[in-house]
């Protein structure tokens, strides 16, 4: 009853990667973790949470069934295989918590503060692409 997932080579941030590192980042992990079980992974969790359109579609022809976010909430079928929510389970973590949350209770009021520290980084992983983009055509 539990799968063990990819969650990439060495867990950076995948959609700041170029195609090939993209690529050998999901194949090396899937490549790795099939290695060792013997079955190939089929889902697959972005590191920090982080994708975009090319990175699901590189995720998906990598062989992985289903792919997901973070998003703090349940995975709903609304979501596609590609995009599905997860929660956040730290360290510190108990046990009572835990069960909580996979029955979906208090999920907002948990997350209340990642949420807003996320979209607050959005803006910022926003702007710092757009600077990037900007450089790289001036060059």
């Amino acid at each position: 009853g539990v799968e063990i997932g990819g969650h990439s080579h060495s867990h950076p941030q995948l959609d700041q990667l170029d195609d090939d590192a993209l690529r050998f980042e999901l194949t090396r992990c899937r490549d790795l973790v099939a290695g060792e079980l013997g079955a190939l992974p089929m889902s697959f969790a972005y590191p920090y949470g982080y994708s975009s359109r090319r990175v699901r579609r590189e995720v998906r022809a990598a062989g992985f069934a289903q792919a997901l976010a973070v998003g703090n909430g349940l995975a709903r079928p609304r979501q596609g295989p590609y995009a599905l929510r997860r929660v956040t389970v730290r360290r510190g973590t108990r046990v009572e918590e835990f069960a909580r949350l996979v029955e979906g209770r208090a999920i907002a009021r948990t997350f209340a503060t990642d949420r807003a520290l996320t979209k607050g980084y959005a803006l910022v992983r926003r702007a710092r692409q757009v600077r990037r983009k900007a450089v790289r055509t001036r060059v």
